[in-house]
């Protein structure tokens, strides 16, 4: 899946759109929560309500196999995802934004071959990730 064009549904703050059920996925959402240099992302399970109108709000109609970024009008997806989301992590995590100067067919061979084996490796749980009392207001 390439980046998709903007639509007039990106929101004003910057949206993770993540696969709920999965293990690494919920991990990778708790450690953008701990790391993050201000709390400004909002994160959505694809598998919830509210995720499935935000997706469907912007034209992606078939549940992906990557997590999606909604981000400075545009919509980013696979490693494009992730090194635009590493621009909102504190230092050093912050540097991993230059990944992007690895080329995009070779990044996204990479995050394709993770979220391929993703289930096998992390596993997955029965229902999405009840977020702590202090994130409640982060997730749609």
């Amino acid at each position: 899946m390439k980046d998709i064009p903007p639509r007039p549904s990106v929101p004003q703050h910057p949206i993770l759109l993540f696969d709920g059920i999965c293990n690494l996925c919920n991990a990778g959402v708790q450690f953008i929560l701990k790391h993050e240099s201000a709390a400004i992302l909002r994160f959505a399970a694809m598998q919830t309500e509210s995720g499935r109108k935000i997706l469907e709000s912007n034209g992606i109609v078939e549940f992906p196999s990557s997590m999606i970024l909604l981000d400075d009008n545009k919509i980013h997806t696979r490693s494009a995802a992730v090194c635009q989301l590493a621009n909102y992590l504190r230092r050093p995590w912050r540097w991993l934004r230059w990944a992007v100067l690895v080329p995009a067919p070779i990044r996204d061979w990479v995050y394709d071959w993770i979220a391929r084996h993703r289930y096998g490796w992390f596993g997955k749980t029965e229902q999405c990730q009840v977020p702590s009392e202090a994130d409640r207001a982060r997730f749609i």
